[in-house]
């Protein structure tokens, strides 16, 4: 029967290897601590980052909806967005930092009391995106003086023949006019013809018609305008007789025209003089036998006549405007000490407001003495007399100016590109009308003074003007559009102080830029204003806004 004997403990040999594997597992679950330790309280660099991602965050739900920037710069940025707080109205965010390290990153909300954001702030920079767009405006165009534009002298030659004007010999002539050649177009103004009665019973009378030419020199069917002669006006003998025309506007320096003596009523309605010699191939006589049906010319006969008129040509080289809008914006902020805590990132700008320098907006839906549409928390328009605003002037987003004359605040020198809307209207003749008004690109005591009228006349319609001094004190109409109806007239204009030049439109319509001068002014009038000058007067609406 076997034995077997219980042990009492280790050798020497296992114990040593039971100690060395009790250390190993020692080791192996301090690291594990550690590691579990780092994660629950996690290193400064570490912790910072997450602070300073959080606050970009931030930043970025506020900034990304704004709708105008109102102050920017690399450690400020201001901006308004759309309702936040329920009370319908925009509000205003702005984060400013002093750029001295260790100072707060402040956040105020509606101009309110400063909030630190970040306690201490070793860097915050902020860059901006833009796009710009460029409007164009032609160089405008200026007319001459009235002068002759062509013809052949009618006192020459006076031993001439005459022709008679009858049923069956219509006369005419083929124009060409002589014009510079920088003119861009051209116009007739007047007409002359050497004439006389053709008989002592002067009963007779013609068309003096200003036609389109062929190619071949001839008339066309196109009367552009036509004076009545009437032969008992004439002179028994030949005399220089003169013909006003007023729509014969707009013709290129490659068009022709023809003069015709399209015969009305009598026998023989009047003698023409004419030289049977003296014609050319851009200077004949054009005859027809049958009424205008067809006609023929006789390059080597001439009808006396003269063609005054003006031309116009380039003025300057025109004038551009660039305007720059907002489309994102690339954001840094470092908290901790160290460079490697230093969050970035890009915050588009959803809406890309205009970069401004200056706005001023109404539309008379309430008291515009309360209107801060740039959100600078000072009021936009004030009364220049300093009464308050009459809020029984305004009917239905109309202001009845009653006198009144509403400026624009604080004063401002308008010395970058401003474009400029308005909705006026007078509702009575007389006066200057509905005005608007503003002393603009200031350069020490000097700006250009410029207004924009709209007058009501007898015959129930408006006459849009628009005006600036060359000389001080001294208007100068440079647009005047009439028989316009009697609602709200718009007007644009677009000014570049680079181009001292001003563009103008009409109920949407480009008249064309005109350059300017700079008169003395009262420079204590650095605004826009609204009035009604001798009249009643009403206005919609006006938008001022200057380009940074």
């Amino acid at each position: 029967m076997s034995q077997f004997h219980s042990r009492k403990g280790y050798t020497l040999l296992e114990l040593i290897i039971s100690i060395g594997a009790s250390s190993i597992l020692v080791m192996g679950l301090g690291s594990s601590l550690y590691l579990a330790g780092q994660a629950v309280a996690p290193s400064e660099t570490l912790q910072t980052t997450l602070n300073a991602t959080e606050v970009l965050h931030n930043i970025t739900d506020d900034v990304q909806n704004a709708i105008y920037l109102s102050e920017h710069s690399d450690k400020v940025i201001e901006f308004v967005v759309r309702d936040m707080d329920g009370d319908n109205s925009p509000d205003v965010v702005r984060y400013e930092w002093s750029g001295t390290p260790g100072d707060p990153l402040i956040k105020k909300f509606n101009y309110g009391s400063p909030v630190e954001v970040v306690e201490a702030v070793e860097n915050f920079e902020l860059k901006y995106n833009t796009r710009s767009t460029i409007e164009d405006f032609p160089p405008s165009l200026i007319s001459s003086e009235e002068q002759l534009l062509g013809g052949f002298s009618i006192t020459a030659y006076s031993s001439s023949r005459t022709l008679v004007v009858s049923s069956g010999n219509w006369p005419g002539f083929y124009f060409e006019p002589s014009l510079p050649a920088s003119a861009e177009g051209w116009t007739v103004s007047k007409v002359r013809l050497g004439l006389s009665q053709d008989d002592a019973a002067d009963n007779g009378a013609f068309d003096l018609q200003m036609r389109t030419a062929t190619g071949s020199h001839l008339p066309t069917s196109n009367v552009l305008e036509q004076v009545r002669v009437y032969e008992a006006e004439l002179p028994s003998t030949i005399g220089t007789k003169e013909y006003a025309f007023s729509t014969i506007q707009g013709l290129l320096p490659t068009d022709r025209l023809c003069g015709v003596l399209a015969h009305v009523t009598g026998t023989y309605a009047a003698k023409a003089k004419y030289h049977y010699s003296r014609g050319e191939d851009n200077l004949h006589l054009v005859m027809s036998n049958n009424q205008g049906g067809s006609w023929y010319d006789e390059r080597e006969e001439l009808l006396f006549h003269e063609v005054w008129g003006t031309y116009y040509q380039e003025n300057g080289s025109g004038m551009t405007v660039t305007r720059n809008y907002f489309t994102g914006l690339n954001a840094s902020l470092q908290i901790g000490d160290s460079t490697a805590s230093n969050v970035r990132t890009g915050i588009p700008l959803l809406n890309s407001p205009e970069s401004l320098a200056g706005l001023w907006e109404v539309d008379f839906d309430g008291d515009p003495l309360g209107t801060d549409i740039n959100f600078d928390n000072l009021n936009d328009w004030s009364l220049v007399d300093g009464d308050e605003f009459d809020t029984d002037t305004l009917t239905y987003g109309v202001w009845e100016a009653n006198d009144a004359v509403l400026r624009t605040t604080p004063a401002h020198d308008f010395i970058k590109p401003t474009t400029i809307v308005v909705r006026m209207r007078a509702t009575t003749t007389g006066g200057e009308g509905a005005v608007f008004q503003i002393n603009a690109d200031w350069d020490g005591s000097n700006a250009l003074v410029f207004r924009l009228r709209a007058v009501r006349q007898a015959n129930n319609t408006q006459t849009f003007i628009a005006e600036h001094q060359a000389t001080a004190g001294v208007w100068k109409e440079i647009v005047k559009v009439e028989n316009l109806p009697l609602d709200f007239l718009e007007g644009r204009v677009v000014i570049s102080p680079e181009d001292m030049n001003h563009a103008i439109f009409v109920q949407g319509n480009l008249l064309d830029n005109y350059n300017y001068t700079r008169v003395a002014a009262d420079s204590s009038k650095k605004y826009a204003s609204l009035y009604e000058s001798g009249c009643d007067a009403e206005f919609d609406y006006v938008s001022i806004r200057v380009s940074e």
